[in-house]
């Protein structure tokens, strides 16, 4: 089914609280996509099928040159007709330029292989991890010579670690992350037999057969585990690669410690009384794990994959402690054979193995027209000595139980479904600023699903279940074909209906679809256990066909936005509380000789786009730094017709006023002037006014903050000023001095502010020193002092965040009654705080705020769910806090390692020194047995002026608020002008004494200049 080209360059952002995924659905046919009837597929004609073989001598040498001619390909005893052999994956074959360009025969192009590193963390152990990864970086050039190399690591869901490339370093990078990770998912086939060994093995090294029956239920039990176990597994690495697009040549390189395919050699071999093995040995008949893998290769082998895998560590009567695999290379040799690949049993064999990959052949042959779906395939050489190493069989299509299941529910051949799938299909919602309008021909819906699942569907402590979707079409003639399988992880809803154990799953889509579909089959397929929901959908009428060619329309309400005609362009606001990496922004032009946008960073220029849509990717840095994107508008000739700004990563309670037009007042006469304004959230702009020195030349009291005023035309100093205060009495002010660029009052690049605290030798904090008492070292050189301020001189903003994984679901209770507690004991009435919690996600549930009842009321309504984003909420509280002028602390508590963020522990650290802002970290109960966690805690709230309190019990977190609490009372704010030039960059260490030799002071560890 051809695409039309537009459909790449619609708005891919992510939508009602799941990933709105179109890639799959609008970029082209997968490797999925195809007809089933032979109507559908043009008449019955086969397409051209291809496989990866290996030719080699007889004795193991390598061919350097293979002949169409010379190899015969058969399907199912019928010969099919080869079209072309080509070389796979070596570059040394590639003809040189001079040969492409003469198209002589040297001027056979080579087909790269796409290499996929799969690494399955619940069936390697740790330490088989560690040597193959390591051993893979080794041979990185290799690997990237050889074709794109990506990594796939299943902890206990397929994720992708690396992408495809070619950089050799890149891929070490990963492979040694690989290599020393903790990942999430623990090794469990070997717990299994491990467990049940310490539970019944006895002093002899056999098994306790002293009571045969508990022992005969304890193997049935150990057994069905395992093999339910490696079935998952198994399953879980089919579905990934049913949802993999392409053709061969591809290779599966699966890092593997193997099984047993038959677990009673393990079970039933140690026991010495001949009746009571055959007995178990009977019992242990159905426990076959030979079905499952067969079934794995044969996907392996119908989707065009090579498998290779890699056995680090497996291998028979291996000398390692406790239970051992009896023959875990049993079923690797499976995969390997029928897909005509390789097995790696040692390290030293992957300098071979990676050599046998960069001498295969692709063979491109015609099949005979006869032949069921899967057919058996044999490759043979004419010439003698010769020795094809080939797949087994080939399919004609490449679809997943899901893909099969939504194929047979258009047809009305499938059983009766698992779960409950409700659908609907709309209109398309509106994108951003735009409307998406599909293409003459095809029809552009929203899928919305909902997927009713039980609690004992979701893993303990997620609320996300991982699912393959697929969808299959009808069109009006009758043909029946799968329009697209992927994998999606929808989030379940918070709140359940009343009565019910059952958690509804969102599944959202944009759906491009040819015009003569009428109906539409849709299946969603849990991962974790196989069952699965369908529904079939009719299509609605098309009451509109669609324009020539595909548009986007802007749907912008002027009014509502507070915008009005004049202003010539609109930036969009960017939907993501902290904005960092690659970003797409969106700028709507607001009149019709807006030619061409640029966009700046910071009034440095970043990209630009000439022509609407006006939409650019920026590449913002990795950690949320605080900046201001400006986009401009200007007409044809390149003048200048207005600007807006958006400014990011400052936090929802930051108040600011920004002269937007002019940037420069150079002279008296007419001016435009537009004001922008930041409002944190909740609040509301009371009034803006506009002074000429100190005569008010306007006044606004809801936007567009615009007007037209006249300077005198003979003035040749002066300010121009705009003031905004909001509905709390704040005000803030923005002043252009008439020959210079706009500035803001706020703006201080060379006073430094200290929050200090000093405590004496057993940890007291010591309030009411003097100035004097104090010494700033700035680099070893000492600093004058310009302002003390005490706790009671200066007003506090705190951010609390509290971690709510599912973890923290039993100690929440008193977690909820202690940080209340410390509210209402910290905050006075100058004080405000806002509160952030975190699991997977983290969410401001409540901006700067002086009401402690809304605050407190808020913690009461805290509901426990997922897991950890530790290094995300530090980040996100901190940027909370960015420009807020005065005292600030941020207060988190936590019961475990970070498993979720987005963001490193060494990215949280930076950005935390560079904050300036103290971090209290509160440890509960097992963070204590954490050295890793503890350790990065610890230096957190030491290089940040804070503190780090690991308690036991949650019984005990009133008592610690209560000492944090303590001693943000007695906290000073030291201020000083540093002595070294603010051109001077770089991190500046910092050090302050106490005249008393018997108290010590604490506070951050430095800073970076800067505004």
């Amino acid at each position: 089914m051809c695409r039309p080209p537009f459909v790449r360059r619609l708005i891919r952002r992510p939508r009602w609280g799941v990933a709105w995924v179109t890639a799959a659905l609008l970029s082209g046919p997968t490797a999925g996509t195809g007809a089933v009837d032979g109507e559908a597929a043009g008449g019955g004609a086969e397409p051209p099928a291809a496989l990866v073989v290996s030719v080699a001598a007889e004795g193991g040498g390598p061919v350097d040159a293979v002949e169409a001619g010379e190899l015969r390909v058969l399907e199912d005893g019928r010969p099919a007709a080869v079209l072309e052999v080509v070389p796979v994956g070596e570059a040394a074959r590639r003809p040189s330029p001079a040969a492409r360009r003469a198209g002589g025969p040297g001027a056979v192009p080579v087909w790269p292989w796409r290499l996929v590193v799969y690494a399955d963390a619940v069936l390697l152990p740790w330490r088989s991890r560690f040597r193959a990864s390591e051993a893979l970086a080794r041979h990185a050039l290799e690997l990237t010579a050889l074709g794109t190399v990506e990594v796939v690591v299943a902890a206990p869901q397929p994720e992708e670690w690396l992408g495809a490339t070619r950089d050799p370093k890149l891929v070490a990078d990963v492979l040694r992350r690989l290599a020393r990770e903790t990942l999430d998912a623990s090794p469990e086939l070997a717990s299994i037999r491990r467990a049940f060994a310490g539970a019944h093995q006895g002093p002899d090294g056999g098994f306790n057969e002293g009571d045969a029956a508990t022992l005969r239920r304890a193997i049935a039990a150990a057994a069905t585990a395992e093999q339910r176990l490696v079935e998952k597994r198994l399953q879980t690495l089919a579905d990934w690669l049913a949802m993999q697009p392409g053709d061969p040549p591809r290779a599966l390189l699966w890092l593997a410690d193997g099984y047993d395919l038959d677990p009673a050699a393990f079970y039933a071999g140690p026991l010495s009384r001949p009746d009571l093995r055959r007995r178990v040995e009977d019992e242990l008949l159905a426990i076959d794990l030979t079905p499952a893998t067969e079934e794995l290769a044969a996907r392996l082998a119908h989707g065009g994959w090579t498998a290779v895998p890699i056995a680090a560590r497996a291998r028979a009567n291996a000398r390692d402690p406790g239970p051992s695999l009896q023959a875990p290379l049993a079923p690797l040799e499976r995969f390997s054979d029928w897909t005509g690949g390789r097995l790696a049993t040692r390290m030293a064999d992957l300098d071979e193995v990676l050599h046998d990959l960069g001498r295969r052949w692709l063979v491109r042959y015609r099949p005979p027209p006869e032949g069921g779906e899967v057919r058996r395939v044999a490759v043979r050489s004419s010439r003698p000595g010769r020795v094809v190493r080939a797949p087994l069989e080939r399919s004609r299509e490449r679809i997943s139980a899901a893909g099969a299941r939504a194929l047979s529910l258009l047809r009305g051949g499938v059983e009766a479904a698992d779960l409950e799938l409700d659908c609907s299909l709309e209109p398309p919602a509106v994108e951003g600023l735009y409307q998406l309008e599909a293409p003459a021909g095809w029809r552009l819906l929203d899928l919305d699903c909902r997927l009713g699942v039980g609690a004992e569907e979701l893993e303990p402590g997620k609320s996300s279940l991982p699912l393959a979707l697929a969808l299959a079409v009808e069109t009006a003639g009758g043909g029946v074909s799968l329009e697209s399988e992927e994998i999606v992880r929808p989030e379940a809803r918070r709140r359940r209906p009343a009565g019910s154990d059952r958690r509804r799953l969102p599944i959202r889509r944009r759906l491009l679809l040819p015009a003569d579909v009428r109906r539409l089959g849709v299946v969603a397929r849990s991962l974790a256990s196989g069952r699965w929901g369908g529904a079939l959908l009719e299509l609605p009428p098309d009451e509109d066909p669609g324009a020539g060619e595909a548009r986007r329309s802007p749907v912008v309400d002027l009014t509502a936005l507070g915008l009005d005609a004049e202003q010539a362009v609109y930036l969009a606001p960017i939907e993501q509380p902290m904005v960092t990496g690659r970003t797409r922004v969106q700028a709507l032009a607001l009149r019709p000789e807006v030619a061409r946008v640029r966009f700046l960073i910071d009034e440095r220029a970043a990209a630009r786009d000439d022509r609407p849509p006006f939409e650019v990717w920026l590449n913002l840095p990795e950690l949320p730094a605080p900046a201001v994107i400006r986009a401009v508008a200007e007409d044809a000739e390149g003048r200048r017709l207005g600007s807006d700004s958006l400014a990011i990563n400052q936090g929802q309670s930051r108040f600011a006023v920004r002269i937007l037009e002019p940037r420069e007042l150079l002279g008296g006469g007419s001016h435009e002037v537009v004001v922008g304004i930041e409002v944190p959230k909740w609040r509301r702009v009371e009034r803006v006014e506009l002074f000429w020195r100190e005569e008010r030349l306007a006044s606004f009291e809801r936007p567009p903050y615009r007007a037209r005023i006249e300077v005198p035309q003979d003035a040749r100093t002066g300010f121009l000023r705009a003031v905004a205060r909001l509905d709390d009495g704040s005000t803030r002010e923005d002043v252009l001095v008439m020959g210079a660029a706009g500035f803001s009052e706020e703006v201080g690049v060379d006073l430094v502010e200290l929050p200090v605290v000093v405590e004496d030798r057993w940890g007291r904090p010591i309030a009411h020193l003097e100035g004097e008492d104090f010494t700033i070292l700035e680099d070893g050189v000492e600093q004058r002092l310009v302002d003390l301020r005490g706790a009671g001189e200066s007003p506090l903003a705190l951010a609390l965040a509290l971690d709510v994984s599912a973890s923290m679901a039993a100690d929440l209770p008193l977690v909820r009654a202690a940080a209340s507690g410390f509210l209402r004991r910290i905050l006075r009435p100058q004080d405000r705080a806002l509160l952030v919690a975190f699991s997977s996600q983290v969410t401001l549930l409540a901006p700067l705020t002086d009401d402690v009842d809304r605050l407190t009321d808020t913690i009461e309504r805290l509901v426990p769910d997922d897991v950890t984003a530790l290094n995300d909420a530090i980040l996100f509280s901190l940027v909370q806090l960015h420009g807020i002028p005065g005292r600030k602390a941020v207060v988190l508590l936590t019961d475990g390692r970070d498993v979720a963020s987005r963001h490193s522990r060494d990215a949280a650290f930076t950005f935390a020194r560079h904050a300036g802002i103290p971090i209290y970290v509160i440890g509960l109960g097992s963070i204590e047995h954490k050295p890793v966690a503890r350790r990065s805690m610890a230096r957190l709230a030491r290089a940040t002026g804070g503190a780090l309190h690991l308690i036991d019990r949650p019984s005990e977190l009133e008592a610690t608020y209560r000492t944090i609490a303590d001693e943000l009372a007695a906290q000073y704010l030291l201020s000083y002008y540093s002595s070294q030039p603010a051109s001077e960059h770089g991190w500046r260490r910092i050090e302050v004494e106490v005249g008393d030799a018997a108290l010590r002071a604490r506070t951050i560890s430095g800073y970076l200049p800067g505004p």
